[in-house]
């Protein structure tokens, strides 16, 4: 899958509605990569990675459509959840995304972040919130997801952010916990998201 694309925080909300309705983590940042990632088979063939801009957002978009394809949930909740994911250009003045592209200037993965609620961190500290990475399925174990994650954190921490919030999908909890990341406990099942995980800079 060939996503070529010209070279270049608004506060995201999961909707607890629609997860109620079709029981499933359809909310909360997703990340379409496997927990596979973490075995990292084959080296990378990133050239660069940057910070996206608005003449990228179509080929972003087109990354998270092909990341959510590959959820293990009913074609339904795909269709009903990939609106929700989707980039705009007012999110570029809140969100910072990071675009993995290759020597051929394609884009295998996007990642994002923006500044965590207070409420949603161990003891209120200062959190960034990893808000998805999303990897062109075509490019999995090649190590994408690893580096994207590891340039996010170095973005994070020199934006004055000391920890790092992620509200994982199951299938992607070993990716997060060979990282790092503990999990968080559930205090308040109404509003908690229940796989939020968080590490210390």
């Amino acid at each position: 899958m060939r996503f070529n694309c010209p070279s270049g925080f608004l506060p995201w909300t999961y909707s607890r509605t629609i997860e109620n309705e079709l029981n499933a983590p359809t909310a909360g940042p997703d990340f379409g990569l496997p927990a596979s990632d973490i075995s990292n088979r084959r080296p990378s063939d990133i050239a660069a990675l940057r910070e996206a801009g608005r003449q990228d957002l179509p080929c972003v978009n087109a990354i998270v459509a092909a990341a959510i394809d590959t959820w293990h949930v009913s074609e339904r909740v795909k269709r009903i959840s990939l609106p929700l994911y989707q980039y705009h250009a007012h999110d570029l003045e809140h969100l910072q995304i990071l675009i993995a592209e290759t020597a051929g200037s394609e884009i295998a993965g996007i990642a994002a972040i923006e500044a965590a609620e207070p409420a949603e961190c161990p003891h209120g500290l200062k959190s960034s919130l990893l808000h998805g990475i999303y990897v062109d399925p075509q490019q999995h174990r090649n190590g994408i997801g690893s580096r994207l994650l590891e340039k996010m954190e170095s973005m994070a921490g020199s934006s004055g952010f000391p920890s790092m919030l992620v509200k994982a999908r199951p299938e992607s909890v070993k990716f997060f916990e060979a990282r790092g990341f503990v999990k968080l406990p559930t205090e308040d099942h109404r509003r908690h998201y229940p796989y939020r995980y968080w590490k210390q800079l």
